[in-house]
């Protein structure tokens, strides 16, 4: 058996990486890797765990940091960067439990370890697993599983008071403020419009984590261009709103959305959903996601909850004690937790 340590995905084949991992999550592709790497959006590292030359686990992880009371600590966040899913790949429970041994060990100048996005399965082993761990309330993505014909059969779908809000909201765009829909998958020409639209969202709630640089549109168009698109809307000339999303043949992803809050009136944000709702119908995608927020309005047009768990670790048993004792609070206090 081979244990390799790298910062690049690139020290292993692109064919094992997708016989490991599989071929219908972007979040966990080789190019989304890639895309990560070269736009260094995050530093990322990686633990291969090779028989014969053959890959038959992996771990994906990055530095990152939390605020947690009131001292800013460095974490290994293991996880899909820039995404929702996990990064704990592996043939066997036997190579999951080497991975986890291997992450678990304190690194130099990190405060602890968070393994995020898992699911229940995933999450049930690991707490066995891992010594000290502390589970985190689940947060939930939410989803929209698209067993329709076409968009109108969707609507069908839809509670009538839901289904008026949002013929009301389309016909308006169309026919009263007249506004057009463009997408693209020339993620570098317009770059600089996401970019702005997306910094208006970061300013507005002062979180600068997930805007995403310049070089990340570059390096999305070199390695993940015919599985990503991107949607605007304008009103004339000017555009009012962006989102990215990513796609494989079955799922769709919408990420990264921005708005230009001048032009709020316009609920151009809503048309994002709607609009992205139609595509995946007309692509034949099973299920689209829509993220960790917005969950009343997620609701009125049809979506599900799916949760995520997470488990934490500080390496200071005293600082971990206390961490304990704070997520059990928040849990009675029916509060997210937010480690992303």
């Amino acid at each position: 058996m081979e244990i390799q340590k790298s910062t690049t995905i690139q020290d292993v084949p692109e064919n094992q990486w997708r016989a490991l991992v599989g071929t219908d999550n972007i979040e966990q592709s080789y190019s989304w890797f890639q895309t990560i790497e070269e736009s260094q959006v995050r530093d990322m590292q990686y633990i291969f765990i090779k028989e014969k030359s053959s890959l038959q686990a992996a771990a994906c992880y990055f530095i990152d940091s939390y605020n947690a009371f009131g001292l800013n600590i460095p974490f290994v966040e293991v996880g899909s960067p820039l995404g929702m899913s996990p990064s704990v790949f592996s043939r066997t429970d036997h190579y999951t439990r080497i991975l986890l041994e291997i992450l678990s060990q304190p690194l130099q100048q990190t405060g602890g370890i968070a393994f995020l996005d898992l699911s229940e399965e995933q999450f049930t082993f690991m707490k066995q697993v891992i010594e000290g761990c502390i589970p985190s309330p689940p947060y939930e993505n939410t989803y929209l599983d698209l067993h329709f014909s076409d968009f109108d059969d969707y609507l069908q779908s839809l509670p009538a008071k839901n289904r008026r809000s949002v013929k009301i909201t389309l016909n308006r765009a169309e026919k009263k403020w007249k506004l057009t829909k463009y997408t693209t998958h020339e993620f570098s020409q317009w770059k600089e419009v996401a970019h702005r639209l997306q910094s208006y969202i970061s300013a507005e709630h002062k979180n600068y984590r997930w805007l995403l640089p310049l070089s990340f549109y570059d390096a999305l168009e070199k390695y993940v261009q015919e599985e990503a698109e991107m949607m605007f809307f304008f009103k004339d000339d000017i555009p009012l709103v962006f989102s990215l999303s990513l796609n494989s043949s079955h799922t769709c992803w919408y990420k990264f959305a921005g708005i230009d809050p001048a032009y709020r009136h316009y609920h151009a944000y809503f048309l994002l959903y709607y609009e992205g709702i139609r595509e995946a119908i007309e692509r034949h995608q099973n299920r689209i996601y829509f993220g960790t927020s917005n969950y009343e309005f997620k609701e009125k047009i049809g979506c599900a909850r799916e949760p995520l768990y997470g488990l934490v670790k500080l390496h200071n048993p005293l600082l971990n004690f206390g961490l304990r004792c704070y997520i059990q609070g928040m849990k009675i206090m029916k509060k997210r937790v937010d480690f992303t």
